[in-house]
């Protein structure tokens, strides 16, 4: 884990005690071990990573047995809460898990800060920061206190993603499970044309730190948006939670309530997540301990007074649904805020509701973090149907350019990870992002916002220039009634439905 580092002592002492550091005990030699974009095969030496800037980072690591490799993973957040973490690796578990009380963590901090530890520290790879951070911007602490698992870590456990029930259909579910192995390919596919071209996200500006990564695999690849205007897009402030969550050990089974109790009995995750671990639950819903916490989508029902009509009008229109997740994360995030701060003005209250309408777009990026460098399918299940929400919201578009104006720099930079073939490689091309990607630059592009216009036009051109996609020839092919449909996913596609039953999307 060599890094060529131009920095001056100075710098490196001043950034060293401002930014963070991973401290990980009796690491095994020969783990292949990553932090966000970048991994390495490390040496007997290792003890952990240095020069974490702020911010969300996505830990990963990877154990070969005979048969399988096993992904584990977690995300940790730097700032002023927390600047370092320490992890020790357990053999028996064959996982890192944190230490047993706080007063040797405090110890081993102590003796992080009084460099004992630095000679052991790989330093965080800098070179490949801004192509991270552009693709998890709005992964606040908030995201990761509300979505993590109890214990902070996932697992990749692609069984049990088999065995389960889903609503798409037999060919979607093909299409799916090969979409996911041909992104896990990249990383062989693409690291020669990593070597030979730019980060196309890099900005022109000379770099002030240089480095040199051995061994580098990555999935993370990208194109710096051209024309005249720059995506440039601020971290979302994260709240800051009332407690952490309590950790418990790996391995150990839980009893999980109901996601939904959160928001019926006016409780934080972090309220539910710590009950969990002091009382256990219900019997019905039992959970692994690497378990994420996403967001239910909301469920449109009968009941609502909504007729057949309406429910396939939603059923194209998602706005309404997003409305209601909107609405739902306001409250929760109101609600929090307010435990920590009785007395918060109503300006302040308004500032935390206007922030929760971004939570969605920091879910997204996470569940994507996941599934690219951990492949974990329930992730990739969560992200596909917040991508249908997000992009299927027509009448939110015209009516908030603003959250969409925001949302395009984020899809922008996701869809530059996956392989340039990908609209057209035999295993994907009839991938259900198609259709809805020529559906929303058709409303995007015509918006009477010129912003939001502007930007679709270089969403567009991502697609024509990069991914050989032309939207426009796929909107006069469906008018023209010469696209075939058949291979569209179900749950996008129109419904006749029963008014006595429940609809969910």
């Amino acid at each position: 884990m060599n890094q060529g580092v131009e920095m001056t002592l100075e710098e490196a002492q001043e950034k060293f005690h401002q930014w963070g550091v991973l401290l990980l005990l009796d690491a095994p030699a020969g783990i292949e071990f990553g932090i966000d974009n970048t991994s390495w095969k490390v040496g007997n030496k290792f003890k952990g990573v240095k020069l974490i800037p702020p911010g969300a980072h996505l830990v990963h690591y990877s154990l070969k047995s005979e048969e399988h490799k096993f992904k584990l993973g977690f995300f940790i957040h730097i700032g002023k809460k927390k600047r370092v973490w320490v992890k020790k690796w357990n053999v028996e578990k064959e996982d890192f898990i944190s230490l047993p009380t706080q007063e040797e963590e405090e110890r081993y901090i102590l003796g992080v800060n009084s460099y004992q530890f630095d000679e052991f520290l790989g330093p965080y790879p800098l070179d490949r920061l801004q192509i991270w951070e552009e693709c998890s911007n709005f992964i606040t602490e908030s995201v990761l206190d509300t979505l993590n698992p109890i214990e902070r870590k996932v697992h990749q456990i692609e069984e049990e993603y088999k065995t389960q029930n889903y609503t798409s259909t037999q060919q979607q579910n093909k299409i799916d499970s090969l979409v996911m192995e041909f992104i896990s390919s990249q990383n062989k596919e693409q690291q020669s044309e990593d070597d030979n071209n730019q980060s196309s996200f890099q900005t022109e500006e000379a770099q002030t730190v240089q480095q040199n990564t051995n061994n580098q695999e990555t999935n993370l690849n990208g194109q710096k948006m051209e024309d005249e205007e720059e995506i440039n897009l601020q971290t979302q402030q994260g709240q800051q939670m009332q407690q952490d969550n309590k950790i418990i050990e790996e391995g150990q089974e839980i009893k999980d309530k109901n996601h939904s109790e959160c928001s019926k009995n006016n409780r934080s995750m972090n309220d539910i997540k710590n009950e969990i671990i002091a009382d256990g639950a219900k019997e019905d819903f039992r959970v692994m301990a690497g378990t994420i916490y996403y967001t239910d989508i909301p469920k449109i029902k009968t009941k609502f007074g909504k007729q057949g009509g309406e429910l396939t009008q939603i059923n194209i229109d998602k706005t309404p649904i997003l409305l209601e997740y909107i609405k739902n994360r306001q409250k929760v995030g109101k609600e929090n805020f307010l435990r920590r701060k009785p007395n918060a003005t109503q300006i302040e209250i308004k500032q935390v509701e206007e922030q929760e309408k971004y939570f969605i777009f920091g879910e997204f990026q996470y569940s994507f973090a996941m599934l690219l460098l951990l492949e974990d399918f329930e992730s990739f299940e969560h992200w596909k149907n917040i991508f249908s929400l997000l992009i299927s919201s027509d009448k939110y578009i015209d009516e908030n350019p603003d959250f969409f104006i925001e949302f395009i720099p984020v899809l922008y930079n996701i869809l530059k990870q996956f392989p340039k073939d990908f609209f057209f490689d035999s295993i994907s091309k009839d991938n259900f992002l198609k259709t809805l990607l020529s559906d929303f630059l058709e409303v995007t592009i015509q918006s009477a916002n010129k912003k939001l216009s502007q930007r679709s036009k270089k969403l567009q051109k991502l697609l024509e220039e990069y991914f050989l996609f032309f939207p426009k020839k796929q909107i006069v092919e469906v008018c023209q009634g010469k696209y075939k449909f058949e291979q569209e996913d179900d749950q996008d596609a129109p419904q006749i439905v029963d008014d006595q039953d429940p609809v969910y999307f």
